[in-house]
């Protein structure tokens, strides 16, 4: 199971989800007013300075949590089901699903709170933070290339029989 590069990669899959959880995606801050808005996968964050007020929004901000965490353990049932490829094919189409959707949610997100908070002042992303769910999505196409590298392999040993 773990000898297998591809056990790496979901590996991989689950440490830079487990991480993107806990990072800012997103960060706008208007020095006029002192207010400062920040994207994590759980909330929207809302801290004014000026009188150390924080006010969190979680809906829909949590979406992108809640979508993380189900990558996260269809990435484990998969390193788990090492022994059926065919299943891991499936998961790892399942996971690109949900990388995908995760990548266009945040944007989605971000463009939403762009225009709605702030208009005047421009936000940036958080580079760690967005960069995550990239990383998780590059992991992924590696495991199931080498999940389907695996399955042809074992298909022609068995035409050689």
């Amino acid at each position: 199971m773990l000898q297998r590069i591809q056990t790496v990669f979901l590996l991989l899959i689950v440490i830079t989800i487990c991480i993107f959880l806990f990072l800012p995606i997103w960060h706008k801050t208007d020095l006029t007013t002192l207010h400062s808005y920040t994207i994590y996968a759980w909330q929207l964050k809302e801290l004014d300075l000026a009188k150390n007020l924080i006010h969190s929004t979680v809906m829909p901000y949590a979406l992108l949590g809640s979508i993380s965490v189900v990558i996260g353990l269809v990435a484990v049932y998969e390193i788990i089901r090492f022994d059926n490829r065919r299943l891991q094919l499936q998961l790892g189409a399942l996971n690109s699903l949900l990388l995908t959707a995760l990548v266009g949610l945040i944007i989605y997100l971000v463009t939403k709170s762009q225009t709605a908070l702030l208009p005047n002042v421009a936000g940036s992303y958080c580079k760690f933070g967005f960069s995550m769910p990239i990383v998780a999505v590059i992991n992924n196409l590696l495991s199931n290339y080498f999940i389907r590298k695996d399955e042809k392999l074992i298909r022609s040993i068995d035409r050689i029989r």
